[in-house]
């Protein structure tokens, strides 16, 4: 009998565990398809390339060929250019919204630039 409440208790535990808000996931993002992000630089110009995330993880710029690769992990996003000089990283706000940060590798501290997204086709 003693071994049977044991193993309730242990049971009742792990399910609370699972269902208790501090153990859920973060949300998954399906980036796939065209975005049309808005890229700016501190010195107050911007321009708006449009990105096309791919299945096989390949990310396009201006629709043309590939430029790099992305990742996903929960809500945040990184996108790594083919010669690993340049990389966009930023946090993903719904399915449809991301932004964040323009990096050239040794070159973080010289320009501020930023960036945001929104997802065109659904």
């Amino acid at each position: 009998m003693k071994k049977i409440i044991v193993c309730a208790m242990f049971f009742i535990a792990a399910v609370l565990l699972l269902i208790s808000p501090g153990c859920s996931s973060k949300p998954k993002f399906d980036v796939t398809g065209k975005w049309e992000a808005t890229i700016k630089y501190n010195s107050g110009k911007s321009f708006s390339p449009e990105w096309m995330f791919k299945q096989d993880g390949t990310f396009h710029e201006f629709g043309g060929e590939v430029w790099g690769t992305f990742t996903v992990k929960g809500d945040k996003i990184k996108i790594i250019s083919k010669d690993e000089k340049e990389y966009y990283s930023g946090t993903l706000s719904s399915k449809t919204h991301m932004s964040g940060k323009f990096v050239y590798v040794g070159f973080e501290d010289k320009e501020a630039i930023t960036w945001e997204a929104v997802k065109v086709d659904e």
